[in-house]
């Protein structure tokens, strides 16, 4: 009895729940393409669960419990925000580990047992010190234009979105921040190499990459601010 609850115990510690929960995320993307390709043969419940605001059906269901039960898990738009500031928080923190840690030669012994757990003890480093402090920051810059945006730029209507899309947006940037320690030098069961994180030279692929991040963030902000240039503040978007 001990080894089959142990055997239990161990099949648990072997999967990397990172992976699982960016599987999950995508499968649950692909079941939404019919909303997309063939809206029309598509049951109205699965649009409001899917869809919030003007993409919603908006159409009232035979079902009267079902009903009751999508009004009930509704939540304002607006709060977008949310997933931002919880997000500038963690990652925040998230950040503050990863410098620490390079800048210092040190490790951070329970968050490396921590992401054991969440990705399992096979993880490697297969990048390098700079390309994650690189990362960390641009996701973390990311995080800040968002945050703005969303409470100072983006117009909000009283349209709702369910629990569903709250709970992936909650989570994401959380699982993201994540993932970008769980295969980074000084995070695994490996030893921190002092000479690597030392070694902060960048190639042009990684001056390239960044490049091209700030062009698409500077890009995407000017979209953000012309979408929001078109709604009136009191109107219904």
């Amino acid at each position: 009895m001990w080894q089959s609850g142990y055997a239990f115990l161990t099949m648990f510690a072997s999967v990397n729940y990172l992976q699982l929960y960016f599987n999950c995320y995508t499968f649950i993307a692909i079941l939404g393409l019919p909303l997309i390709i063939c809206p029309h043969l598509v049951p109205h419940v699965l649009i409001d669960i899917y869809c919030y605001g003007r993409l919603s059906s908006g159409q009232l269901l035979d079902n009267k419990i079902l009903q009751r039960l999508l009004i009930a898990i509704r939540l304002p738009k607006s709060r977008f925000s949310h997933f931002y500031v919880s997000a500038f928080v963690f990652h925040g923190i998230v950040s503050g580990i990863v410098f620490w840690s390079y800048f210092t030669g040190n490790t951070v012994p329970f968050i490396v047992r921590i992401l054991d757990y969440m990705a399992t003890v096979d993880r490697k480093a297969d990048v390098k010190p700079i390309a994650v402090v690189a990362v960390t920051t641009l996701f973390m810059f990311h995080i800040l234009r968002r945050c703005y945006e969303s409470l100072f730029v983006s117009v909000y209507s009283d349209s709702h979105m369910n629990l569903l899309h709250y709970v992936l947006g909650m989570t994401f940037y959380l699982v993201a921040s994540c993932s970008l320690l769980s295969e980074a030098p000084g995070f695994t069961r490996k030893e921190l190499n002092k000479d690597d994180v030392t070694d902060f030279h960048c190639n042009w692929q990684e001056l390239i990459g960044c490049g091209m991040y700030f062009w698409a963030a500077w890009n995407e902000h000017r979209c953000t601010l012309i979408l929001a240039n078109l709604r009136d503040r009191k109107s219904v978007v």
